[in-house]
């Protein structure tokens, strides 16, 4: 919840001294654009629309642009997003890391562009994401390879071992040929 101030002046548009202020909290979700669904006054008597509400305060959420630019194989989205703050090892509400989706996802350069900017091959999901997907990435890539497809996923496999990936104990697999 985030509260901000809004000002509402007379309609003689001149006096700062006849005008209003007002304070709103906003109640964040999932917009198009800014992650607002709701404006709710603190007093009755703000006459601040839904639209000039949604102005006032635009914030964005660098983790969830991370995440939308993940899933949308979005190269300089990931970019931007992690130099405005966003972790590349930070774990959804579900417990696994962004790596672990990109893995997921399939994506060789997306998980190259996240492993480039600090990604740890060897962040540990916890649960639920350790049962929905794998306790570590390279563990969601190696059933990944056997379940879906080899050769989508085996050069996903040779860069988190390149990079330093260990399995759920540790340990790197041998590579079956």
């Amino acid at each position: 919840m985030v509260t901000t101030a809004a000002s509402e002046q007379d309609g003689d548009g001149g006096d700062s001294s006849n005008s209003t202020e007002h304070v709103l909290q906003f109640d964040w979700r999932w917009s198009k654009d800014i992650r607002v669904r709701q404006c709710s006054p603190v007093t009755p008597e703000v006459g601040v629309t839904f639209s000039v509400a949604a102005k006032l305060v635009r914030m964005r959420d660098p983790q969830d642009d991370l995440m939308q630019a993940v899933s949308a194989d979005d190269l300089p989205g990931i970019r931007a997003a992690v130099a405005a703050g966003a972790d590349p090892n930070a774990r959804s509400y579900e417990g696994a890391s962004i790596l672990h989706y990109a893995c997921i996802h399939g994506n060789l350069e997306v998980v190259r562009t996240l492993l480039d900017l600090g990604g740890d091959p060897n962040v540990r999901a916890e649960p639920p994401g350790d049962e929905i997907l794998d306790p570590t990435a390279l563990d969601t890539v190696i059933g990944a390879r056997f379940l879906m497809d080899w050769e989508k996923y085996d050069p996903i496999y040779d860069l988190l071992v390149a990079r330093g990936a260990r399995d759920s104990d540790g340990e790197v697999p041998d590579h079956p040929a």
